[in-house]
């Protein structure tokens, strides 16, 4: 947990990702990276943690 998560105790992921409560409604991430390998890490690490991601280079 990073000290900004506890300092203001907002929820994060393990990997200090905060993470906003939206009620039902799942937050929309969008990526732009110009290197395709970190685009996709980053892209794969939202969905599983259960955020709608587009991406785009």
């Amino acid at each position: 947990m990073t000290a900004d998560c506890r300092k203001h105790k907002k929820r994060c992921g393990r990997d200090g990702i905060r993470i906003m409560d939206n009620g039902n409604k799942k937050t929309k991430v969008l990526i732009i990276d110009d290197d395709p390998y970190i685009s996709e890490m980053y892209l794969l690490k939202f969905k599983e943690a259960g955020f709608d991601v587009g991406g785009g280079l």
